[in-house]
């Protein structure tokens, strides 16, 4: 049986730069083959003081076509 993620959860500075990550890990094509529920949109803070990196999970909206590629 194969075992591959169907599930993630990534953090990063953006919430655009933690969807890529999610992606990319997930190995699907395009971001469209994916569900994404933003967590925490992050903060930039001030002067860098207090800042929050965005934290998202993804999840792949048909497992069937992921196992066939």
């Amino acid at each position: 049986m194969l075992k591959f993620p169907v599930t993630t959860e990534k953090t990063a500075k953006s919430v655009d730069e933690a969807i890529a990550l999610g992606v990319a890990e997930l190995k699907v094509d395009d971001i469209s083959e994916v569900n994404v529920e933003i967590l925490e949109e992050g903060s930039k803070g001030f002067l860098g003081l207090g800042s929050k990196e965005a934290h998202v999970k993804i999840s792949v909206k048909d497992v069937n076509v992921a196992v066939a590629k």
